[in-house]
């Protein structure tokens, strides 16, 4: 029997923006179905970061009876190379100097989703070798999961579609911006769901993943 969910990801399943009495969609979750809740989501992670937080998760053993659900950002994003100076990070979708130059010079939109179809290769390997259940959740972009190899049956909706459209939030480019923030299902919030959000999403998973 499982006891532990462990959340993987970027800003959404961090809950950024949510209030202090407010709810990520994955402790909702958890609560649900009586497990604890774990979570190793940063604000602005990037998809290769997740197989260092699922590291993470592993050496703090974590992953024993565990469920793990791996929320997948814009492909556009690299790894965060923070400066120690300045504490940048590196994201070609992003307006800093550092990253208009590495999407001119180095990035397309082909080497980000290949980059992802390895992470997701990685991730589920890792979690077969430790009897991890896996689930992958593409954010608001959607993916080319044809690369050999990928359980598509793991991933929601076996990669035809993303959460956010699924829910009913409005479709997004490579990242979000300010023009959205009117929008119900973000509003009060700038650029990330609000709680009405993230309990449309939970739903959505507990369906998935729960109740199938």
């Amino acid at each position: 029997m499982k006891e532990t969910l462990l959340i993987f990801g970027d800003s959404w399943p961090n809950g950024c923006e949510l209030k202090n009495n407010e709810k990520p969609f994955g402790q909702i979750l958890a609560e649900e179905n009586n497990l604890k809740y774990k979570n190793y989501s940063q604000d602005g992670a990037s998809n290769s970061h997740l197989p260092l937080q699922l590291k993470q998760a592993i050496k703090e053993e974590q992953s024993k009876n565990s469920i793990a659900i791996f929320f997948l950002t814009s492909y556009t994003r690299t790894i965060n190379w923070k400066d120690p100076q300045e504490n940048k990070s590196l994201n070609a979708a992003g307006l800093r100097d550092i990253d208009q130059m590495y999407s001119k010079y180095f990035y397309t939109d082909e080497l980000g989703l290949f980059n992802t179809a390895q992470c997701v290769l990685s991730l589920q390997k890792i979690c077969e070798t430790f009897s991890i259940d896996d689930y992958y959740v593409p954010g608001w972009l959607n993916f080319d999961f044809t690369f050999p190899g990928i359980a598509l049956t793991k991933i929601f909706n076996k990669g035809q579609n993303n959460i956010a459209h699924e829910i009913g939030m409005p479709d997004f480019s490579v990242e979000i911006n300010g023009e959205y923030n009117n929008h119900h299902l973000i509003f009060p919030s700038n650029y990330h769901p609000n709680q009405k959000a993230h309990k449309l999403i939970s739903k959505k998973l507990n369906n998935w993943i729960f109740k199938k």
